[in-house]
């Protein structure tokens, strides 16, 4: 029984492991998405032109969350060494400067090349500080190196959990109907009400025809 315990418990971890990477995964995806102008310049996103940035973010979930697991097979052992700061992790930590360096790199393009209100709000706002978000691991692997191995886990946890609830959160609010209206490009076509005597004039025109 002791055994099937332990087994189910290692399945949920999987399971709870995979989930929160799918869920950092499609967020970089997200962020990546609006620094090409995606839903804050366009009403629709073109994902043949993303394709190559997509599939590199879902092979770099993939490498982290088998990073993860394969790191759970060291607490066993007698290395106090933090899984991002092996060999392997570093590299992962070298990518994720990477897809800081092209967030940034694309959302200031695309802020240059917007003349309308509404883009160049979105990322002088939002845009430009939620690039934060793809410095979360490395900031964090860069804290775990001084933090004590009894005590590193729970901080790790606690500050990567922080950094995806404020990302969540910011988004989330920017995503709000009367906010959204004024950063998102909602439609094809903006629509405003008609002045009164914008409508008095059509009722003549239709009266006269």
């Amino acid at each position: 029984d002791l055994i099937d315990g332990s087994a189910d418990w290692n399945n949920w971890q999987l399971v709870a492991r995979a989930t929160r990477l799918a869920g950092k995964t499609c967020l970089s995806i997200l962020m990546m998405l609006l620094s090409r102008g995606q839903c804050v310049c366009t009403p629709d996103i073109a994902w043949e032109e993303n394709r190559e940035v997509v599939g590199g973010l879902v092979v770099f979930g993939l490498a982290a969350f088998g990073l993860e697991t394969w790191g759970d097979s060291l607490v066993n052992t007698s290395t106090t060494e933090y899984v991002y700061d092996t060999r392997p992790g570093t590299i992962l930590v070298a990518f994720d400067l990477v897809w800081f360096w092209l967030y940034v790199s694309r959302a200031f393009a695309t802020w240059q090349a917007e003349t309308r209100i509404k883009p160049r709000t979105f990322y002088m706002m939002y845009g430009f500080p939620c690039s934060l978000w793809f410095l979360a691991l490395p900031s964090v692997a860069f804290l775990a190196t001084y933090l004590a191995p009894w005590v590193r886990f729970k901080v790790t946890y606690i500050l990567a959990g922080l950094t995806h609830w404020l990302t969540l959160s910011v988004l989330i609010h920017t995503f709000r109907p009367h906010v959204a209206s004024g950063l998102y490009e909602l439609s094809l076509h903006e629509y405003h009400a008609v002045r009164t005597d914008e409508l008095d004039q059509l009722i003549k025109d239709d009266d006269f025809i």
